[in-house]
C-alpha cells in the first residue's frame, strides 16, 4: 500500500524510536491543534441522523448517544513536502510502511485488567468536506465501513466522524490511525444540537503538560520497528546534515534499528549553494 510520512521534531523522534517498537503518541482530538477535530462533522450530521430515526422502529437509538473520544496519530501521503514541513514545524520526517500501521497496538498500563479485550486501532484516509457536502461524505464513509456497531449512531461516531476534516486542510492528504474510547451518555438538545455529558472511563490514557498551560491526553500506538523505512532531515546545510546523520545513526543502532537505514536530506526546499 506504499509509504506514509510522519512529520515531527527531534524531541518527539527520541520518544518514537523505542528499543521494542516505534511508539507514536496519539493525541485525544480535543488536545490537537485543530479545534474542529471530530466535532466538525459530528455537529452537522448527528442532529439530522437523530431526526431521521424519530418516528421509526429505530427511534430507540436516539435515547442514548454514543460519544466518541478519538486518539489520533497523523501521517501524510505527501512525500517530503514543503507545506508539510512548514505546517508541522517539523525537523524530521519518518517514512513508514502503511500496511504495518494497520497492525498498531495500544500501549497498556501496568494496572490494566488483563481480562479486557485489546483496543481496536483503525487505519483510514481522511475525507475532506465543506459545510454543504459533509452529510454526503459521512454517508460514503458509513457505507464503506467494514466495522458496523450496535447502532447507526455508534457507527457514525466511531467509523465516520474522526475521519472527516474541513476541506481547508486538504493539502495535508492525511491518513490516520485512530483508537477510540466510547461511552454511552444521555444527550440533551439545544436548538437541535447534541450536548453530551463527558462520562468517559478511559483505558491506557496518558497525560503530559502543554506549554499553553493545559493537560494533553494521549495513547501510545506501538508499531513494529520494521515499519520504519527511512528518515528525512529538514536542513539546507550539508555540514549540519552530516553531523545530524551521525547522531541519528547512533540513536538507531543503540535501539536495535538497522545500521544501514537510509537517512536523507530534504529535497523539497529550493536553495542556492554558495562557495
Amino acid at each position: 500500500m506504499g509509504n506514509l510520512y510522519h512529520y515531527t521534531c527531534f524531541d518527539a523522534l527520541i520518544g518514537i524510536l523505542k528499543k521494542e517498537h516505534l511508539c507514536f503518541w496519539g493525541s485525544r482530538y480535543d488536545s490537537m491543534n485543530d479545534p474542529t477535530e471530530v466535532i466538525y462533522a459530528r455537529d452537522i450530521v448527528l442532529p439530522a441522523l437523530i431526526d431521521s430515526l424519530k418516528g421509526t422502529d429505530r427511534e430507540w437509538e436516539t435515547k442514548e448517544v454514543e460519544d466518541v473520544y478519538a486518539y489520533i496519530v497523523s501521517f501524510s501521503r505527501k512525500e517530503d513536502d514543503f507545506n508539510m514541513w512548514r505546517l508541522y514545524n517539523a525537523e524530521v520526517a519518518l517514512v513508514v510502511e502503511k500496511n504495518d500501521l494497520s497492525e498498531a497496538k495500544i500501549g497498556t498500563d501496568e494496572q490494566e485488567n488483563s481480562n479486557l479485550p485489546p483496543q481496536k486501532v483503525t487505519l483510514k484516509e481522511v475525507e475532506y468536506a465543506n459545510d454543504e457536502n459533509v452529510p454526503q461524505v459521512a454517508v460514503k464513509l458509513f457505507n464503506d465501513s467494514d466495522d458496523r456497531h450496535e447502532t447507526s449512531i455508534e457507527t457514525f461516531c466511531c467509523e465516520v466522524f474522526p475521519f472527516i476534516k474541513n476541506e481547508a486542510y486538504s493539502i495535508e492528504e492525511e491518513v490516520r490511525i485512530v483508537c477510540l474510547d466510547n461511552t454511552g451518555a444521555t444527550a440533551s438538545y439545544n436548538n437541535g444540537k447534541p450536548s453530551i455529558v463527558d462520562t468517559e472511563m478511559p483505558r491506557n490514557v496518558k497525560c503530559r503538560g502543554s506549554r499553553k498551560g493545559s493537560i494533553l491526553l494521549y495513547k501510545e500506538f506501538l508499531v513494529k520497528k520494521e515499519a520504519l523505512k527511512k528518515i528525512v532531515v529538514r536542513t539546507h546545510d550539508n555540514n549540519y546534515f552530516e553531523k545530524v546523520k551521525k547522531q541519528l545513526r547512533v540513536l538507531l543502532v543503540s535501539n536495535g534499528y538497522k545500521a544501514d537505514l537510509p537517512i536523507e536530506r530534504t529535497k523539497s526546499f529550493k536553495f542556492i549553494e554558495t562557495k
